[in-house]
């Protein structure tokens, strides 16, 4: 299971050399489990804050940290054309060593926030458009070499009386050089699980609803192990994001006024789209997505919206329309598949599996 348990401790300048400016800096250990590493990390991460007025702000994030892999898991390379036991064997021979022990990382990133926030209540409509560029580190910090954008954009208009439309847009690319880019095809998965935190992935309450967080597109089946007496069963305990170095995400959503409700609590109706996706060959594995998993997908739902002290508090249920084998079938008859060397295309789907739930504080306003 996921696990991640952290300790921060922060210093913050709020008027630092300028009232516009503030500077926070903190201190952090955390203790992390997914189904790729069980990894301890410590560092320091470093954020100075430009607010020139409410509708322009720049930030600069400079963040350093250690990270001390303790065990490699092998989940992950079972969706990237590697079969299982060819696997072991290139462990056992060292060829997977560079992923344990101790590992750089260093980011530094710009990000800037320019838009009309609707602060007032009468206000017929807002919008904001969030650039990032972020790269890595000199050598001496980071043991990975990229260079990453992303932006997104976001509008909502009143129309009559509670009726309000919204829109968003997301997008990036994701470039990897030097270092992190394999020679040759023995070192593919392990600069591809290098570059892991830093890759795109979609789904959720804040991206495209009816996938759960990170699992549109790529992803594979959590491998879990199990004894019986002198055997070994391989057990699938749901699935995890794998990432691409792509991404595009859009979605419109209509938020109506319910009959006999009061003012706080509306309706609301979503079209949600995406697609992440790798491009480079030398990044993208032996096969090239037989599951079509890197293509478009879309979902559609609906839910309520209650307007409430705290925040908005939003409940929708998201409809899959174009779902993936991987996304209707069970973790463990996709990793018995694999394993098995069948086709995934020919196993047993459930529609229920379609439908996604997301319950969200402050998300889609």
């Amino acid at each position: 299971p996921e696990r991640l348990l952290r300790l921060t401790t922060s210093l913050r300048d709020p008027r630092f050399f300028d009232r516009r400016i503030s500077w926070t800096t903190s201190l952090f250990g955390e203790l992390s489990e997914d189904p790729v590493f069980k990894a301890s990390r410590a560092g320091i991460e470093n954020l100075i804050l430009y607010v020139a007025s409410p509708s322009f702000s720049v930030d600069l994030n400079a963040n350093f940290a250690r990270r001390w892999i303790d065990e490699y898991r092998f989940g992950v390379a079972l969706s990237r054309g590697i079969d299982f036991f060819q696997l072991l064997s290139e462990q056992s021979e060292g060829l997977l060593d560079e992923l344990k022990g101790r590992q750089k990382e260093g980011d530094l990133a710009l990000e800037a926030v320019l838009g009309q926030i609707d602060l007032d209540e009468g206000a017929m409509g807002s919008w904001t458009f969030r650039p990032r560029m972020a790269f890595s580190a000199p050598s001496w910090a980071s043991d990975i070499h990229y260079v990453r954008f992303d932006g997104a954009l976001e509008a909502s208009v009143r129309v009559g009386s509670g009726v309000r439309l919204m829109a968003r847009a997301r997008g990036g690319h994701l470039m990897p050089y030097g270092s992190s880019m394999p020679q040759h095809e023995d070192e593919q998965l392990g600069k591809f699980l290098r570059l892991r935190r830093v890759l795109f992935t979609a789904g959720g309450s804040g991206d495209v609803r009816g996938w759960g967080s990170g699992l549109l597109g790529p992803k594979f089946p959590e491998l879990i192990l199990r004894s019986e007496g002198d055997s070994v069963r391989f057990e699938g305990r749901g699935f995890s994001p794998l990432g691409g170095t792509s991404k595009v995400m859009a979605s419109v959503q209509a938020e109506l006024p319910l009959p006999m409700t009061p003012d706080w609590l509306a309706g609301l109706v979503f079209l949600d789209g995406g697609r992440i996706w790798t491009s480079d060959g030398r990044l993208a594995g032996a096969e090239n997505d037989p599951l079509r998993q890197e293509r478009f997908f879309w979902a559609a739902g609906g839910g309520m919206v209650l307007h409430s002290p705290v925040g908005r508090i939003e409940v929708a249920l998201g409809v899959k329309l174009n779902p993936s084998v991987m996304d209707l079938a069970s973790a463990t008859q996709v990793l018995n598949a694999i394993l098995e060397d069948r086709s995934l295309n020919d196993l047993p789907t459930r529609d229920r599996r379609r439908l996604q739930l997301h319950v969200s504080l402050g998300v889609g306003g």
